[in-house]
């Protein structure tokens, strides 16, 4: 875990954004080891399941990124089981996600609450992401918190196996140095996204000052080890929204949560 020390020398370099100050850090101590990044799964005590709907009062959102291709917004604001959107926005330190901007200006357009997310790449360093992050996404256009997609750790793959490569305090490092950065650019925590078995090898008990999305694709509501009390519960990946062709990741706030908790108030 980084130290106060590193965090205050990590921050120290003002960068200029509009009319905003805010910080970020100039330069990532960790090292950048060239091997692919590889997405974690879901876990296996969290076996595909149907992800029903319990009752007409709850209160449920969707996903979506390029995969999605082109959707009918129209459509989508007139299904019930939308309340809220998060679009991605970028990853790692390059890529943007080539749907972002017209899915942002049409759910403006409609009304529907939106927030972006940015997914973690664990082998590039904390500055490059927050630039690309920067750069991409506009705080004063989103109504919902930002989130951190965080899946993966630095691994090679060799046939069916997959090996970690590095030290996880390091990975944990680069990460905290994201999230302080995202803080300094929206002026509030994200949430972090995870699933529940990578949150029990990599994450339990490491970032108890954020609000977690626990993504567990089951009937029953996950139960963490610790308790986490998380915000969000993503329990599908196989949803069917209309306005959208093929599947889309769905969630629900948990009670007694609701919209107001993950509003983005400047």
């Amino acid at each position: 875990m980084i130290r106060l020390g590193l965090i205050t020398a990590l921050l120290s370099v003002a960068l200029l954004c509009g009319a905003q100050d805010y910080f970020i850090p100039e330069h990532d101590p960790l090292p950048s080891p060239a091997v692919p990044d590889v997405a974690a799964t879901p876990s296996q005590e969290c076996v595909p399941g149907l992800g029903l709907e319990r009752s007409p009062g709850e209160i449920y959102g969707i996903d979506v990124s390029h995969y999605q291709g082109q959707i009918n917004w129209e459509e989508v604001a007139r299904d019930e089981r939308v309340k809220f959107v998060y679009l991605k926005c970028t990853e790692g330190g390059k890529l943007q996600d080539n749907t972002y901007l017209r899915n942002l200006k049409e759910c403006r357009r409609l009304g529907i609450p939106v927030g972006v997310y940015h997914f973690f790449s664990p082998t590039v360093s904390a500055f490059e992401q927050l630039m690309n992050f920067r750069n991409t996404s506009d705080p004063r256009v989103q109504t919902l918190l930002p989130i951190v997609d965080v899946e993966s750790v630095p691994q090679i793959r060799k046939g069916r196996r997959r090996y970690i490569v590095g030290d996880t305090k390091a990975w944990q490092s680069r990460l905290r140095a994201f999230l302080k950065g995202v803080e300094e650019i929206y002026g509030v925590k994200p949430l972090i996204y995870t699933y529940t078995n990578f949150y029990h090898k990599y994450l339990i008990g490491q970032f108890p000052e954020y609000k977690y999305i626990i993504a567990c694709y089951q009937d029953e509501m996950p139960k963490m080890k610790d308790d986490l009390h998380f915000i969000m519960w993503q329990f599908t990946s196989s949803g069917s929204i209309r306005g959208i062709k093929g599947r889309v990741d769905r969630s629900r706030l948990i009670n007694p949560h609701n919209l107001s908790d993950i509003q983005y108030r400047r």
